[in-house]
């Protein structure tokens, strides 16, 4: 989690805010933020299923209207959200998964990952009392946790699981089918018969 956080924070920090207000107020805002990150991300961080609690874990803005937590972390800060609203964009979406953190900027705007970054030793940890997997540590370093589109879509299987006297159970032989790769030798046409009229 504390990766994925950071990678947020830093969003936020320089794409978002970039050098819009000065550098100890955006300091502060992404140490609010990131605590506050941690809070909401409490027992909703699911590193073996990550995609569950991908709407709860998404940070927002609809028609300018900020997310909660960046309203928090603006006025905290003593920044106005008239203020706020001149540069942030009015509707993004920041989804923040076990592995991954994706983005979208505008209402139809296209969705890709954040380049993925490990958050230094000086960027804030995740809290003492935060619940066992918060780390990531119940997915095993080996399994590289890939929740990108192209790697949850589903598959078509082309071959059918199961197969009746004609190869196929819904009785269409496949393109290209001709009778020696089904039934073998079909010399003798009675034999032939049979075994297609059963």
């Amino acid at each position: 989690m504390r990766d994925e956080v950071y990678m947020v924070v830093r969003f936020v920090a320089t794409k978002l805010i970039a050098d819009r207000l000065p550098k100890h107020i955006t300091a502060k805002i992404c140490e609010t933020l990131t605590r506050e990150l941690y809070k909401k991300f409490d027992k909703h961080w699911h590193p073996r299923n990550p995609l569950v609690g991908n709407g709860y874990r998404a940070i927002t803005s609809s028609s300018g209207k900020l997310d909660k937590l960046l309203r928090m972390a603006f006025l905290d800060n003593g920044v106005k959200l008239d203020v706020a609203a001149r540069f942030m964009p009015a509707d993004f979406a920041i989804w923040c998964d076990p592995g991954d953190v994706s983005v979208r900027l505008g209402q139809d705007g296209s969705v890709w990952s954040v380049e993925h970054a490990t958050a230094p030793t000086e960027a804030p940890s995740i809290p003492r009392n935060a619940y066992p997997g918060a780390n990531n540590d119940l997915v095993p370093k080996s399994k590289h946790l890939d929740i990108s589109p192209m790697s949850i879509t589903p598959i078509k299987i082309s071959q059918p699981q199961g197969r009746s006297r004609l190869g196929l159970r819904s009785g269409c032989p496949p393109v290209g089918w001709t009778s020696n790769k089904v039934l073998g030798d079909v010399s003798n046409i009675r034999t032939f018969r049979t075994m297609v009229a059963a």
